[in-house]
């Protein structure tokens, strides 16, 4: 069983070294500050855009003008960078707070290194916090004390959930690893305990019945269309690496707007919430990386409603490919829905006309669509 993670050698091999298709780059800290005992009071933050898009350098101050040492290899460039915060009390004391910056992306070379993140987050925390000084200056004061720093790089496939070569067999795959995880998520933690349930009956079945080869173990890891959906709101959320995208183009076209990104999500999240009279159980799938085609289709449908002069401009932003690509995997989505709705639970007379087989495919095809179509969702 393959828990190595993101950075398993075994999946690595299984994707013949691929680049990722996309990533979500973390920065952050966890601090203590007299500043945070209100801010923790109130709560914290899942999610914030405090600003548009903005054109952010590939390397930090330090990365760019190396000290005593030879000049960097890789080229100081720009891109569009759309950044989101979280913020939450933490556990370790009442004056103690996590706050993360964040930013999906591709792989391009121009994109900020984790060293030119963090100069951006010493920058932006004081003012999303709404502190009275920079953080420097809040650190040398004694007001807020650094406990610890916090960097990843969360690497995500579109062609996911992993599936293992023809070959390969005695062998599968858990959590990250497997690719299972949202591309739009902190890794999969959360995604290994979502799926947790799931993959014990599989391997449990699979090695009471002797079912260890490819074709078999293949069905732990099945095609999951609310996952493949979630590949268009990732690309959504990224700001490509060129400013052109929200200048005026050729011929007067209308410019997209360095704030698309943040009207998109504002827009969406706001009709998400009203699906349900405000009461938040269309949202909250949404937000623990659940993706439900009653949410997702009902908030689309709203939003064409609501902001018609949106739907151009996300066609623009996204690109034509992803949408076509996108369109099978929401049809997919209903239909496992469907096919949940249909699955009845059997009587023992019943399995035990079945083969041990039998029963494995029809077993992990029950929690295929189950699991494909957010219905293991339990608030």
């Amino acid at each position: 069983i393959d828990a190595m993670g993101g950075a398993s050698p075994i999946s690595r091999q299984a994707r013949k070294n691929k680049k990722p298709d996309g990533i979500c780059v973390v920065v952050g800290s966890c601090a203590t500050s007299p500043l945070f005992k209100e801010l923790n009071a109130r709560g914290g933050d899942l999610i914030y855009a405090g600003g548009p898009a903005e054109s952010i350098a590939t390397l930090s101050s330090h990365e760019n003008q190396p000290l005593n040492s030879p000049p960097n290899p890789i080229k100081n460039s720009t891109s569009e960078i759309q950044f989101f915060w979280e913020a939450f009390p933490a556990g370790s004391g009442p004056l103690d707070r996590t706050t993360y910056l964040f930013a999906y992306m591709d792989t391009h070379p121009s994109r900020p290194s984790l060293q030119r993140m963090f100069e951006e987050y010493i920058r932006m925390m004081p003012m999303y916090q709404k502190l009275n000084a920079t953080l420097e200056d809040l650190v040398d004061t004694h007001q807020l004390k650094i406990n610890r720093l916090l960097y990843a790089v969360f690497p995500s496939y579109a062609d996911s959930p992993l599936s293992l070569p023809s070959n390969w067999h005695r062998i599968t795959s858990i959590g990250d690893a497997s690719g299972v995880q949202s591309p739009l998520s902190f890794g999969g933690f959360g995604a290994l305990l979502r799926h947790l349930p799931r993959t014990v009956d599989g391997i449990v079945d699979a090695l009471d019945g002797d079912l260890l080869d490819r074709k078999n173990l293949g069905m732990l890891n099945p095609y999951l269309p609310n996952l493949a959906s979630t590949w268009m709101m990732q690309r959504s959320m990224s700001a490509p690496a060129s400013p052109t995208w929200y200048n005026p183009g050729l011929g007067g076209e209308e410019g997209l707007g360095s704030d698309l990104i943040t009207d998109i999500l504002a827009s969406t999240f706001r009709e998400m919430l009203l699906l349900d009279g405000g009461k938040g159980e269309a949202l909250k799938p949404f937000l623990q990386d659940v993706v439900q085609p009653k949410g997702l289709l009902g908030a689309l449908g709203r939003v064409v409603i609501s902001r018609p002069e949106l739907i151009p401009k996300i066609f623009r932003h996204v690109g034509p490919t992803p949408i076509l690509e996108w369109v099978p995997h929401m049809a997919s989505m209903i239909g496992y829905a469907a096919g949940n709705a249909l699955n009845y639970p059997t009587s023992t007379s019943e399995d035990q006309q079945l083969t041990a087989q039998e029963r494995f495919v029809r077993d992990r095809r029950k929690e295929a669509y189950k699991y494909g179509s957010g219905a293991d969702f339990h608030g």
